[in-house]
This record gives C-alpha cells, sequence and structure tokens, in this order.
C-alpha cells in the first residue's frame, strides 16, 4: 500500500526553495508514495495548471484568502486525519511552526522538516524563538549541509535526529543547454540583493580589475531592498557602463544567462548552502566564493573554485586578475567543478537519500 506523504511550505511562488521542492516531488518514487503538497500564503503560481495531475500529486491551498493565518492549523488538521497522512514534511519556518504545533496533539503522523538555513537573520523575532523550542518535536530534521547540521546541535537538538542531505539539480538540463560565452568576459553574480550577499564587495573589486581591463562585464542576476542603493554604488565608482543589474528571472531565464559567463562571484557573508553555486558548477563555470557557512562543503579551494575571506575586496580582485591571465586553471576549476556536482549534487541523489530516511520512520 502507497504511503500519503504530505509536504507543506509557505508559499508556492518563485524562490529557492519552493522551485527546488517543486522538482523534488516529481522524483519520487509513485509506486511507494502518495504525494501531497500544501501552501499557506500566495495563489501557488508556481504550479501550472496539469503540474499536478501529470505527476500524480495532490496540491491543496491552506491560506486563508492568500494570506498566512494561523487558522490555517485546522485546516492541516483535518487534511491529515482524512487522508490518513503518514509523515508530513515541513519547509521553512511558518509552515514548521504549524507542522510541529499539530504532532503536539496528533500522534497519527511523523513529523519532519528541511532546515535549510542555519542562523535566523531575525532571530529576535517571536516566531523564531517559538520554532527553536518547537524543532524538537520533530521526528527528524533534514541539514542541508554540515553547518546546519552543527548550528542544530549547538540549540541542542539530539544527533541522532540530524540528516544531513545536500540539496541537488537536474543535471540533465544543464547538460542540454547551449553555453556560448559572450564576446567580452564577463563576471556574474546571482542571489537575493541584500547586503547578505556581499554585493557591494563585488562592485568594489570589479572597479579595481577594470583599471587593468576596461572591457570587462559584470552581470547581476536578483532582486532586493538593496537594489538601487547598489545602482547609485556603481555609478558613484565609475563602472556603472561595465555593470547589468537584471533584476529577477525565471530558473530557465537564470540558467541560460549564467551559460554566458566566464567566472561566478558568491561574496555572501554568511550561507547556509549556496544552491547557486551548485549551478553555477554544472554549467562549468569557475568561481570565487567566500569561506563561510556552507559554501566550503561545495568548493574546496583551488580544486573546483577559489576561496576567500568575508568582505575582502583586495582578494577578490586579485583572483579575477588570477583567472583572467590563466585559461588553463579556468579549465581546471571547470572540469572539477562538473565532477564535483555529478558526483555530489544531483537531485536523484537527494530524493533517494530522502526517501531512506521516509523508510527508517515508517519501519519505526
Amino acid at each position: 500500500m502507497k504511503k500519503n506523504i504530505l509536504h507543506i511550505i509557505n508559499s508556492m511562488e518563485p524562490g529557492g526553495a519552493e522551485n527546488l521542492l517543486k522538482f523534488q516531488l516529481t522524483c519520487f518514487d509513485s509506486k511507494k508514495y502518495k504525494i501531497h503538497l500544501g501552501f499557506l500564503i500566495g495563489n501557488g503560481t508556481l504550479i501550472e495548471k496539469d503540474w499536478s495531475k501529470s505527476y500524480g500529486i495532490m496540491v491543496m491551498d491552506f491560506s486563508n484568502d492568500g494570506k498566512f493565518h494561523y487558522s490555517s492549523i485546522f485546516k492541516i488538521n483535518d487534511y491529515i486525519n482524512k487522508n490518513n497522512i503518514d509523515i508530513v514534511h515541513s519547509h521553512l519556518m511558518q509552515s514548521g511552526v504549524l507542522v510541529k504545533l499539530i504532532s503536539i496533539f496528533n500522534k497519527n503522523f511523523k513529523s519532519i522538516s528541511t532546515r535549510h538555513y542555519g542562523k535566523a537573520s531575525k532571530r529576535h523575532r517571536l516566531i523564531n524563538k517559538i520554532e527553536n523550542v518547537l524543532v524538537n518535536y520533530d521526528y527528524k530534521i533534514i541539514c542541508v549541509s554540515k553547518y546546519i547540521k552543527l548550528h542544530m546541535q549547538k540549540l541542542g537538538i539530539q544527533e541522532n535526529k540530524l540528516k544531513v542531505i545536500y540539496n541537488g539539480i537536474d543535471l540533465d538540463s544543464y547538460k542540454k543547454l547551449n553555453k556560448i560565452k559572450n564576446d567580452n568576459f564577463t563576471i556574474g553574480t546571482v542571489g537575493r540583493v541584500n547586503a547578505k550577499k556581499g554585493i557591494d564587495t563585488v562592485l568594489r573589486a570589479f572597479e579595481k580589475v577594470l583599471i587593468d581591463y576596461p572591457n570587462l562585464k559584470l552581470n547581476i542576476v536578483g532582486d532586493g531592498p538593496l537594489k538601487e542603493e547598489y545602482i547609485k554604488l556603481s555609478i558613484k565608482l565609475g563602472i556603472n557602463e561595465n555593470v547589468k543589474f537584471l533584476g529577477y528571472m525565471q530558473p530557465k531565464e537564470v540558467m541560460a544567462e549564467m551559460s554566458k559567463w566566464h567566472l561566478f562571484i558568491l561574496a555572501s557573508k554568511s550561507e547556509g548552502f549556496g544552491m547557486v553555486l551548485i549551478e553555477a558548477g554544472a554549467l562549468g563555470i569557475p568561481i570565487i566564493a567566500t569561506r563561510v557557512g556552507a559554501i566550503p562543503e561545495i568548493i574546496k579551494d583551488d580544486y573546483n573554485g577559489y576561496l576567500v575571506d568575508v568582505d575582502s575586496i583586495y582578494q577578490i580582485y586579485k583572483k579575477i586578475l588570477y583567472l583572467i591571465h590563466s585559461k588553463n586553471n579556468r579549465k581546471r576549476l571547470s572540469k572539477n567543478g562538473l565532477e564535483n556536482v555529478n558526483e555530489n549534487f544531483s537531485i536523484l541523489k537527494m530524493v533517494e537519500k530522502t526517501e531512506e530516511l521516509y523508510e527508517e520512520i515508517l519501519q519505526k
């Protein structure tokens, strides 16, 4: 008999965790599991009309007319009981809090969650403090990196509750992509345009590189609260003619854009995983990234990329110059990056390890 697995996430609007979950759900063994998907906010714009039918996935809108409300806890509990849900797998904070609250009173299912981040940027909020208490009610917690596992242990979570499963990507879609580089040497970065991503550091390092290579281009994909501030900074630095702020792009558009780049930089000040590093690796782009959070689990220094210190304009500048000069090193990093992603970060491996965890829980 198939086991019923309900995944709950805050929303199914465009976003990294949301896109990853959508693709992940299509890879589970349909002979073993009946997959259900619920969301708490928005209209589920990521879910196309025939997507759920094509993959046999039941989709439920648990929101309150598109808005989050704690009363959704009753809708979710009713759904769990009516559909004989065996495991509820929550993703992100609000969904995790509701599921764990339900699990305190409803013992008919096992609660597990995926932890995508270490320290919350707004950990002073009441909901963050509530989550840190309720996380103990999860039967198992999937940590997307060893860095996050260590953070959870510091919070007092028992190690036997924690399981590291790296995020993965659909390798075939990257292999099929037509990778034609821009005529001018192009550096790129992808991410939410906020203080955490260190885009100001990239801009200042790029300013120094332009002194020697005035035709270089820097493309920045993503949107966020500091976009206008960084546009003004590029003007102040006198580099705005060489910098493009491309804004938010759909995943396939991001892939196509990245495939044109010669070098990728991620200058994050903190990073729970760094999905974009896997994507850059799958595209064979040499990488410069900060030595922080989970990044060293993906990037091995001088093997598939170069690691630099947080906020180090000079180190980024020097590594960019080095890679511009050394085509052989770019090829070496590219080759090793592809091998690393193929061996460790496929979506099929991610789903396989998740299914193994489900089986362990169901057998108990």
